[in-house]
């Protein structure tokens, strides 16, 4: 049996925003929250990696099963920096990866990518790539020896 993890990325600053967008509430939840259990449905274990507000991300998920944070004390550098941080501490077959703020990805989408073998997996909807990228341990390690300053694209 496959192990799948998944990996979400909560260590950015939501400049753009203008306040932590990880705390928003959702229906009596946390944006995180809601992200974390979409995702729980399908994954073996979930990391969330962290890097600004760390300590509110921690406070937001203590208790929830199988989920695991781990903090990217370079989350300054970006995106792909926390992507490293989290892969490096995975051990699976195939992982998930997406940014926190997408809390509304169904267990449809989850389950597609799943059926399908090929190595790097990303779901399209009406032409425009989304959200999660599905991975295989190939391409993870390939991940991992990038440098820090390198972009998924």
């Amino acid at each position: 049996m496959k192990i799948i993890n998944g990996l979400i990325l909560a260590a950015g600053f939501s400049s753009r925003m203008g306040s932590f967008k990880m705390e928003l509430d959702i229906d009596g939840i946390s944006m995180i929250e809601r992200t974390v259990l979409n995702m729980q449905n399908v994954c073996d274990k979930v990391i969330v990696v962290s890097g600004y507000k760390k300590e509110i991300i921690r406070d937001l998920l203590k208790g929830y099963k199988k989920v695991d944070i781990v903090e990217n004390i370079k989350y300054e550098m970006g995106m792909f920096s926390s992507i490293q941080a989290g892969l490096k501490t995975l051990d699976c077959d195939r992982v998930f990866i997406q940014p926190g703020d997408i809390p509304f990805v169904s267990a449809d989408v989850h389950n597609a990518l799943l059926a399908d073998i090929e190595d790097i997996l990303i779901p399209i909807y009406k032409g425009r790539k989304g959200h999660p990228v599905l991975i295989n341990k190939p391409v993870i390690e390939r991940i991992l020896k990038e440098p820090e300053d390198s972009k998924l694209n």
